[in-house]
């Protein structure tokens, strides 16, 4: 009986070691374990440095929170702000409309909503695609609305503004802006 004991703790011991030898690759002496945990302890930092590196929080907004707003044929202007509270970082500036995947802020059908072109700009005015910003800085520019010529009147548009890291190409922050064209006599 008691052989038959040795036998199976024999057995556990050497399926254990096969198992272990198996996950690690080969097996270690004392100092190729202790190679072993020093490497795996730098891997670990490493990777930990790098995940605050690439640490990104920001928030964009339209100032005051006015998200809708009317405009004439000439077009208007949003006052943006982009916070860039985590490294600093260059992000990217875009925009798609999203007339078939928002509401209206009258609540009127979005089935004959009009696609207007956003343009960015400085606050000087100066067309810009791009903004490099410090940690803790906020930044102000202008989202333009242009309206085409030949745009029917008493529609909405809405286009969502995306600031996209360039630090961190997943990372991405929006708005929707709430556009709506009157007949410039009503203006």
């Amino acid at each position: 009986m008691k052989t038959i004991a040795k036998m199976n703790e024999a057995n556990f011991i050497s399926k254990q070691q096969i198992l272990t030898d198996l996950f690690m690759g080969f097996k270690f002496n004392d100092k190729g374990k202790s190679f072993f945990k020093l490497f795996l302890s730098l891997l670990f930092l490493l990777n930990l440095t790098f995940s605050f590196a690439q640490s990104n929080k920001a928030v964009f907004k339209v100032q005051n929170d006015r998200t809708s707003r009317s405009t004439s044929s000439k077009g208007t202007y949003y006052k943006m702000e982009l916070t860039n509270s985590g490294q600093s970082d260059t992000f990217d500036l875009s925009y798609v409309n999203v007339n078939d995947k928002s509401t209206n802020p009258d609540g009127s059908s979005v089935k004959d909503n009009v696609t207007l072109k956003v343009i960015f700009m400085t606050k000087d005015l100066r067309p810009v695609t791009q903004l490099k910003i410090n940690s803790g800085e906020t930044v102000n520019f202008f989202a333009y609305i242009e309206v085409p010529n030949g745009t029917p009147s008493d529609k909405w548009s809405s286009n969502k503004v995306i600031a996209s890291s360039r630090l961190n190409s997943n990372y991405k922050v929006d708005t929707v802006l709430h556009t709506v064209v009157l007949n410039s006599i009503d203006n």
